[in-house]
């Protein structure tokens, strides 16, 4: 990990990099120079990174990412209900607002809220959009059971980022996916 790192010796960072097969090091470097190479367009605009989903686990190490890369960010998120999940992620902004004081900024708004999100956008004026919110559903029972609220954000949600986007001017917006997709 790296000495500003500041979630040095965390395993959520660093511990799986060294097992990490050769495509996966190849994979994580062609993300590094994207990430890189995303920055030079928002420092050279003035304008931040937004991320939706800054607080789930890939949105937080691509606020990581972006960060140390120089670029101004924006973590949107929703209101963390639970108190436990609450307390870590304070610790962590925290964390990260000491290690990057002038670069971070964290706003809640779900995106499912058309409202909300044109709030952010107008408020921060990204010159990227990196869209990382998602549900996903770890057994086939859950997602059924959670069916409306999954497409809820992953289909409609995604809808309303991307015309928060256009209606912000945003140019450029990155669509995080995974295995579970609708």
């Amino acid at each position: 990990t790296r000495r500003d790192d500041p979630f040095q010796g965390s395993t959520h960072v660093s511990r799986r990099s060294t097992r990490m097969a050769t495509s996966d090091r190849a994979a994580v470097h062609e993300a590094d120079d994207a990430v890189r190479e995303a920055c030079i367009g928002s420092v050279a605009t003035g304008k931040p990174v937004l991320i939706t989903g800054g607080a789930g686990f890939i949105g937080r190490h691509l606020v990581i990412a972006f960060l140390r890369a120089g670029c101004r960010v924006v973590s949107v998120d929703i209101a963390v209900t639970d108190e436990d999940v609450r307390r870590t992620l304070a610790a962590e902004e925290a964390e990260l607002c000491r290690a990057f004081p002038s670069q971070l900024r964290f706003e809640s708004a779900d995106v499912t809220d058309e409202v909300g999100l044109d709030r952010v956008f107008t408020r921060n004026s990204p010159w990227l959009v990196v869209h990382a919110a998602a549900l996903t559903a770890l057994t086939d029972d859950d997602e059924q059971r959670r069916f409306v609220a999954i497409w809820d954000v992953n289909v409609a949600g995604t809808a309303k980022v991307l015309e928060a986007s256009r209606r912000a001017g945003v140019r450029r917006l990155v669509l995080v996916s995974s295995g579970t997709v609708y």
